[in-house]
Parts: structure tokens; C-alpha cells; sequence
């Protein structure tokens, strides 16, 4: 039964009209709104019982589940064991790095935290940077249900304990009037950018072979090439290359930071077969140095605010019984995942996650739970960091160009998920009567991304008639 109240519109016709206009049925759709106090029923509800692959609104129920079992304050570790006597500010044997996870560790990070070690009185290692990232046990296998990673999507990257400015290459051209400018984030020891472009006496429009940015690390010296037609009129150009799992991407940028810092190396940055397996050490040695990331809350805000799936990835990880005491699986994460499922009151099946970061079909709900989830975290201790998690309507991240108008602006606080035949929402939204809502909008559908504006419209309508 809907709670309608005088002088409002009691169903959100314009929502069907516009699903109508682009070929969406309304069995494809889910939609529910509710108020997020008390007993009242929803506002409207269609089809939120129905199973829905929910793309990337999945991140909310990673969110909920990491804020409650790792707690806001959580933070990800690297380590560095000496394995040898520092003697004078020489370490006589290699340096041990053991990647905890980090999803926010960058070259930057690294500089600085070897800056300090530096400081702290190491300023030669005679052997090697070894490096271990067997904090995450995953395969191949685990991953069937996501996209491939390939260098031309950053976005489909594994999980990696120690994965570095998410092992993502950017690629800048710049145009001066001495022609084109190359360069490249981060630094990675012994690697070039090469420039092999075709300075062309044309116009941009009319060049050929378009410019392109590859990363050559096999080649000997790794290189990054840029090549193609490039003219004076051309504007600037920007490349992101994603680097693949067991990439030398990472030693290279570990021997880039650890030099920058003004650190010398008598051996190199070392990535042995087993750099995969659970990390080991000494009996009972204590880490000779640890690099903590900033608290899960703030790593949270990163993740929803621009859909980072990696990130999410990370979390949900994280997510395993006793990791970082020992190594995360997937399995042993989805296991804690539905424990917590459960004390919220959800049956099994009612909402699946797989790698928790909406990259799969499989990772599927009933919208009316996912919208349980959020009006019980409403009333729950750490409401504050999921809503500043969350784009704002209008405002930042995925909604900084959508809800423009002064009416909405602002008063939508949501999570947005986009995957080949899906759109959705999900969060809250502040009505003009001045009650805030928990919101859920679902399209499945091959059409889905010509839905958006259907979403759009029944956020706008719970603003008008909550």
C-alpha cells in the first residue's frame, strides 16, 4: 500500500513514460523508495523483490559490511623486514617489502615513506628489494565472472597486495609551440618515453593514424613508445595503461621511489616466483619499518565517489577471517561477507556478491534488501562515513554532471552503477518535505543506458512527493 499525501502525484508517471520513450519495459525495472525512519511503508515500490544484477550499487553492501567488520578506523599495512644487520646505515642483506593490500598505495607513498626511512638511518641496501604480494591468494579462476584485464582498461585490474598507483600508467602530450611535449606517471627506473610521432602539416582533423602510447617492457630498455600522426593544431592527450598481473611495472616504480628518495641499492628490486606466495620471515621478527594507508573511511570515499573497482576489490578482500594475520581468498571474504549478511537479517541468496565491486553479472540482489541494508545503516553507528562516501547530486564524483537542477541538486546522496545492460541507484535522497528517503532504481535491460534518464526522474519525483 503507498503513502500518498495530499497533493501529490501518488505514481511517478513521467518515470514510465521516459522508460516507454526508450524501449525499456517495465519488468526490466526495479524501483523503490522508503522513508529511513520508523514503520511507514514505502513511497512506491515496483518490482523490488525481483532479482537484479545491480552493477556497481553493489559497492554500498562492500561499504556497509567493511564499515561494521573492519571498523571506519581500519588501516591497510606494508612492511619492510630487514633481512640482514643494518650496520652504520647499510643493510647488509635485502630488504623484504610485503604488500598488505593498500588500495590507495602510490609511488608518492613510497617516496615519501623511504624519505623517511633515510631519516631514520638507512641510506644503503647491499642486496635487493625483494618484493611479496601473497597477502591475496587468487587465481585466474576467481575471476571468470569479471572482465579480463587488458592495458586499455585500468578499471578491470586484479586485486594485488601490492599493487602501486593501482598499476596504472598515465601517458601526458602536451602542445607548445616548440611542438609536442611527452611525459609520464609515474617514474619507473631505467624506462624512456620514446617519442616516434609524425609531426604532420596538417590539419588535426585530417591525420590518419591516431596517436597512441603503448608500454614496451619487454623491450630492452623498457620503453614507452608513442607513435602516429600528430599536427601543431592538435590539443592535448591524455593515455591510461593498465598494466597486467606479474607486470615489472611495480620494481620498477619500487626502485624509482627508493632512488628518488636518495636511497642507494647495490643489488636491484627483485620479483622472485614466489613473490605470490604467503609472505615469509624470520621467526618472530619485527617489521623493520611499516607504511600504514589512510583509514578505511577515507579510503571509502575515494572508492564510491568515482566507482573505483579496484578499490572495492581491495575491501572486500580485506573482508577474510584473520587477514593480514593471514593470507585473504576470495572465498574466505564472500564467507565473512554472508556471516554479516545474515546478522542483518538477509536470507541467503537474497543478495550475492562476488568480488564485491559490481564488475560481475553475477553479483546480484533483491533491490528491497540492498534497500534494507541502507535504511538499517541509517540508524547504525557509522551513517556519517557512508554518506560522505557517497556522490552528491549535481555536486562530485559521478553525479558532479547529473541532477543539475536546483531542485535536486544537492538533496541526492547516491551511489551509481553502470554495466553492459544495467544502470542503477542507490542511496538517499532528501525530500522537499524535508523527510529523507533510502532510494533503489534498477534497469536491466540491453537498452539500459538509454534508462539514465528515467533514474534521474524518479530520484527528482521522490524529492517532489516524499
Amino acid at each position: 500500500m503507498l503513502a500518498v499525501a495530499m497533493g501529490v502525484q501518488a505514481n511517478p508517471d513521467e518515470v514510465f513514460a521516459s522508460l516507454q520513450r526508450a524501449g525499456i519495459a517495465p519488468q526490466a525495472v526495479s524501483l523503490v523508495a522508503q522513508p529511513v525512519d520508523g514503520d511507514a511503508p514505502a513511497l512506491f515500490a515496483h518490482n523490488d523483490q525481483n532479482p537484479m544484477t545491480l552493477a556497481s550499487t553493489t559497492k554500498l553492501a562492500t561499504t556497509l559490511a567493511a564499515l561494521d567488520v573492519l571498523g571506519p578506523r581500519f588501516r591497510w599495512q606494508t612492511r619492510a623486514f630487514a633481512l640482514g644487520d643494518v650496520r652504520d646505515g647499510v643493510l647488509v642483506g635485502d630488504l623484504l617489502l610485503v604488500g598488505g593490500g593498500d588500495p590507495r598505495l602510490g609511488s608518492d607513498e613510497l617516496r615519501q615513506w623511504f624519505t623517511r626511512l633515510r631519516a631514520k638511518g638507512l641510506y644503503r641496501i647491499e642486496g635487493h628489494i625483494v618484493l611479496n604480494r601473497g597477502l591475496f591468494q587468487t587465481q585466474a579462476s576467481d575471476h571468470l565472472s569479471t572482465p579480463i584485464p587488458t592495458a586499455e582498461n585500468p578499471h578491470h585490474g586484479w586485486p594485488d597486495a601490492l599493487a602501486i598507483d593501482e598499476g596504472t600508467l598515465t601517458v601526458e602530450l602536451k602542445a607548445t609551440p616548440q611542438g609536442p611535449v611527452l611525459s609520464y606517471q609515474p617514474r619507473l627506473e631505467g624506462v624512456n618515453i620514446v617519442n616516434a610521432l609524425r609531426v604532420m602539416p596538417r590539419k588535426c582533423a585530417s591525420l590518419r593514424e591516431p596517436v597512441t602510447a603503448v608500454f614496451q617492457e619487454l623491450s630492452d630498455p623498457p620503453r614507452i613508445l608513442v607513435q602516429g600522426d600528430w599536427a601543431p593544431g592538435c590539443g592535448p592527450s591524455r593515455w591510461l595503461i593498465a598494466t597486467l598481473p606479474g607486470s615489472f611495472f611495480s620494481p620498477l616504480a619500487v626502485e624509482a621511489a627508493w632512488r628518488d628518495a636518495g636511497g642507494e641499492l647495490g643489488g636491484g628490486v627483485l620479483q622472485h616466483g614466489d613473490a605470490y606466495m604467503p609472505p615469509q620471515w624470520p621467526r618472530g621478527q619485527r617489521p623493520y619499518a611499516v607504511l600504514e594507508s589512510p583509514p578505511l573511511r577515507q579510503v571509502l570515499r575515494d572508492m564510491n565517489k568515482w566507482s573505483n573497482n579496484l578499490m572495492a576489490r581491495h575491501v572486500m578482500l580485506s573482508l577474510a577471517k584473520g587477514f593480514p594475520g593471514r593470507p585473504a581468498t576470495p572465498q574466505e571474504a564472500r564467507k565473512r561477507f554472508n556471516e554479516w549478511l545474515q546478522r542483518q537479517g538477509v536470507a541467503p541468496g537474497d543478495l550475492v556478491l562476488d568480488n564485491g565491486s559490481g564488475l560481475s553479472h553475477g553479483e546480484r540482489g533483491r533491490p528491497a534488501v540492498l534497500l534494507h541494508l541502507l535504511r538499517q545503516a541509517w540508524k547504525g553507528p557509522h551513517k556519517d562515513d557512508l554518506l560522505a562516501s557517497l556522490p552528491v547530486a549535481g555536486e562530485d564524483g559521478t553525479l558532479a554532471t547529473r541532477f543539475k537542477e536546483p531542485e535536486v541538486r544537492g538533496k541526492a546522496f547516491l551511489k551509481t552503477g553502470t554495466l553492459i545492460g544495467t544502470r542503477s541507484l542507490a542511496g538517499y535522497v532528501l525530500a522537499r518535505s524535508g523527510r529523507t528517503y533510502a532510494v533503489v532504481a534498477v534497469i536491466n535491460d540491453p537498452r539500459a543506458d538509454k534508462g539514465v534518464a528515467a533514474l534521474d526522474a524518479f530520484v527528482a519525483w521522490v524529492v517532489a512527493n516524499g
